[in-house]
């Protein structure tokens, strides 16, 4: 075999394997889990805090990708996703769908900072999971150190903690929107608010306990 023939053979050759092993295969769906301690299949997600927790990861794991300049937009279906309809824009969320929502990440850049194949993007960051989970352990630790009373309630809300502790306490609609936040408070007055179903959400001890109330007056 002549260099030349040699050569072609050998340009062929890895030009082959190389489009055969082709691109690293995508990471799959990312899921973020959260406690769902009535086990009904829904929980809030606090998609603020997750989204940095998701640019650090694609920073510094495996992808290396810097997305700094970019927007993201996040859908609660793959046709909502298609369609740019009904994005998700509160937090915390509550799933729409029980114990897995499957939702869908898109990218819009602002102009500023690294550009990518917007194809990359969508291979390696579409597809994100919401998990609910009743891990009866830790969901029976928090319970055991926190106790809400009464429920229903109809004027002040009572928060006890059986031994002494720092705590927040959130109160939020059902659609998520933050409408009370106290730290270390043991009563919280719920006269103003209208009747309905409210989220409670305590955190403590670097754990979080939630649980739906009604107000009736």
């Amino acid at each position: 075999m002549s260099k030349k023939h040699f050569l072609l053979f050998f340009i062929f050759v890895t030009h082959f394997l190389s489009a055969q092993d082709g691109p690293p295969p995508p990471p799959g769906c990312q899921v973020y889990t959260e406690f769902d301690d009535d086990n009904d299949g829904f929980a809030q997600f606090d998609l603020d805090t997750y989204f940095v927790q998701f640019r650090n990861s694609a920073l510094t794991t495996g992808t290396g990708f810097d997305l700094s300049g970019y927007q993201i937009e996040f859908y609660p279906s793959e046709i909502d996703y298609n369609q740019g309809t009904n994005q998700i824009t509160t937090s915390p969320y509550t799933n729409i769908v029980s114990y897995e929502q499957t939702c869908y990440m898109k990218f819009i850049y602002s102009g500023t900072g690294p550009v990518y194949n917007p194809a990359d993007l969508a291979y390696y960051f579409t597809c994100h999971k919401l998990e609910t989970t009743n891990s009866l352990t830790t969901i029976t630790q928090i319970q055991d150190l926190i106790q809400l009373y009464p429920n229903p309630v109809s004027g002040y809300l009572n928060i006890k903690c059986k031994k002494e502790t720092t705590f927040t306490t959130s109160i939020y609609d059902m659609n998520g929107r933050l409408l009370i936040q106290a730290n270390e408070t043991p009563t919280i007055d719920l006269s103003e608010l209208k009747n309905g179903i409210y989220l409670v959400k305590v955190a403590t001890e670097g754990k979080e306990f939630s649980r739906k109330i009604t107000v009736a007056h």
